[in-house]
């Protein structure tokens, strides 16, 4: 089990939707026991995804599960009818830790992940270059 750091903090369901905020195109959904924030960019096919690390079941944090960022975007339909996604940037890659400063922590991870993935899908499907 890891140890937490001294500058640790809680995080809640609230703190987290305070800052990825509904009236700015971030919705929240379920997986597994944490809460999942998404946000789908306008001009791509591109949605960045934020699991939280908070308990659906009390809202506060999970110990030793770290924030986690990334992005994913639609590649076709399958032969089923459903839309196939393919990965574009890295959860491992995007850690953001509760501690002290993580709110401008997830801010800036956020805003490079959405640069990285559109630079990934714009070069793998050669659009506007």
């Amino acid at each position: 089990m890891l140890t937490q750091p001294k500058n640790a903090v809680e995080i809640t369901f609230q703190d987290m939707r305070n800052l990825l905020i509904k009236d700015k195109g971030w919705t929240v959904s379920q997986t597994g026991n944490e809460f999942l924030f998404t946000y789908k960019t306008l001009h791509f096919p591109i949605e960045i995804k934020v699991l939280s690390g908070i308990d659906v079941k009390t809202s506060h944090s999970i110990p030793d599960k770290e924030i986690r960022v990334y992005a994913i975007a639609e590649n076709g339909i399958n032969p089923n009818g459903k839309i196939n996604f393919v990965g574009l940037a890295s959860a491992k890659n995007n850690i953001v830790h509760r501690i002290v400063g993580w709110q401008f922590k997830l801010k800036q991870t956020v805003i490079k992940v959405i640069k990285c993935s559109k630079f990934v899908y714009k070069k793998k499907y050669q659009i506007g270059i």
